[in-house]
């Protein structure tokens, strides 16, 4: 592992592409901020990747929560003074899992622009920030009509497409400054599930590609 002076942060880094995006950069050795609510599952992951010698560290952050992200902004000011790497992992559906939380539109969209809006004075700081917005699609093919899950792939699929607007929006904002700004949609295996590896892989060589151009 080679070591860095870089600073990430990954929203939704328990689970899918969100936790396997924080262990590829703290394996490329950058120091990676693993931020999810739940703060035991957080402090859980960031304890296995720490017991595997990588500089991982948990905060817990409830992007729905403008007063948490504000706290956990000046948390990292405070310790690190910048941050070089935003990724905005929101997550996917998994329809095998009927008792989960059907994805909302305010945690996907309203929820990613508060805590990128929160940290782009510190991405500022560093010397080529780079803000990745994972756009997830879902772990499986689309239900048919009559399926009492269809309803829950409305507020993913359209915060999907607004994320994508937003995302070059926010391109255009911030031409000719030091901060980068990509859209990733994780692909799909040939059985219909994302490629959590491949997934994470793209944002994390987007992420590095722009330390070094």
């Amino acid at each position: 592992m080679r070591e860095t002076n870089r600073i990430a942060l990954v929203t939704g880094g328990t689970h899918g592409i969100g936790r396997e995006t924080v262990r590829q950069l703290a394996e490329a050795g950058v120091h990676t901020i693993l931020a999810c609510r739940n703060r035991e599952g957080a402090l859980d992951t960031a304890r296995e990747f720490q017991a595997s010698g990588l500089p991982v560290v948990a905060l817990p952050l409830d992007i729905s929560n403008q007063s948490a992200i504000s706290k956990i902004a000046d948390a990292v000011q405070r310790r690190h003074g910048h941050l070089d790497i935003l990724i905005n992992s929101t997550g996917a559906v998994s329809y095998g899992d009927a008792d989960a939380a059907p994805p909302s539109f305010d945690a996907h969209l309203l929820g990613l622009i508060a805590v990128t809006q929160a940290f782009l004075p510190l991405l500022h700081r560093s010397s080529a920030g780079c803000i990745i917005n994972v756009a997830a699609g879902t772990h499986a093919p689309p239900p048919p009509a009559s399926s009492r899950h269809v309803s829950r792939t409305e507020p993913c699929s359209g915060s999907k497409s607004a994320i994508n607007a937003w995302t070059m929006h926010l391109v255009h904002e911030l031409r000719g400054t030091n901060v980068r700004v990509h859209s990733v949609i994780p692909g799909k295996t040939s059985v219909g599930t994302i490629d959590v590896a491949e997934g994470a892989r793209t944002s994390v060589k987007l992420a590095l590609f722009s330390a070094v151009v």
